[in-house]
């Protein structure tokens, strides 16, 4: 199943509150990585559209959460999100 919302991927996985924040908190360092990784990269801010399989494991079934939580760090996305800049 497609979950757009966290909390109800989390509950459909049997999580209790302990686990869904320990997860949240996965999430969230996840994406402060990967921005931190980003910025220090070369391109950062140059304006250009890179592929979002150089950042996120498109298979895993947490990728449609950490793109919203990329996303809520002034990430974009396009086309998608199959592609990023940022």
């Amino acid at each position: 199943m497609n979950y757009t919302n966290f909390a109800r991927y989390c509950k459909a996985q049997g999580m209790n509150l302990e686990q869904f924040v320990q997860a949240q908190l996965e999430i969230d360092a996840q994406a402060d990585a990967i921005i931190n990784r980003v910025s220090a990269h070369e391109t950062a801010g140059s304006g250009l559209y890179h592929p979002a399989c150089s950042i996120i494991r498109s298979s895993a079934p947490t990728a449609p959460f950490l793109v919203q939580a990329l996303k809520r760090r002034g990430m974009e996305f396009y086309d998608n999100n199959s592609m990023w800049r940022y």
